[in-house]
């Protein structure tokens, strides 16, 4: 597998299918493999990589890690209170 340039942070907000997907799959071009490649080391189904790539699915967080840990990308999560959400008891 040959390793290009590390792909672009990407910064969503809530859960940004499309942002996902398109960071997943320039993840997996700059690493030079295939979704089939891809499925073996993350052992997520070929199909559920091609539909977190266009943005058609809800993938399990597990998934979205298994899939960047394959890749050799690190997973952030940051939960914060909701701006527009009023006063919590």
């Amino acid at each position: 597998m040959a390793r290009s340039a590390r792909p672009r942070p990407v910064m969503v907000e809530a859960f940004d299918r499309k942002a996902i997907g398109a960071f997943i799959a320039d993840a997996r071009a700059r690493a030079g493999i295939t979704q089939r490649q891809l499925e073996i080391a993350s052992r997520v189904s070929q199909g559920k990589i091609s539909r977190m790539e266009r943005g058609s699915s809800r993938p399990l967080l597990s998934e979205i890690v298994d899939v960047c840990a394959a890749l050799g990308v690190r997973v952030r999560l940051e939960m914060a209170p909701d701006q527009d959400a009023g006063p919590t008891v």
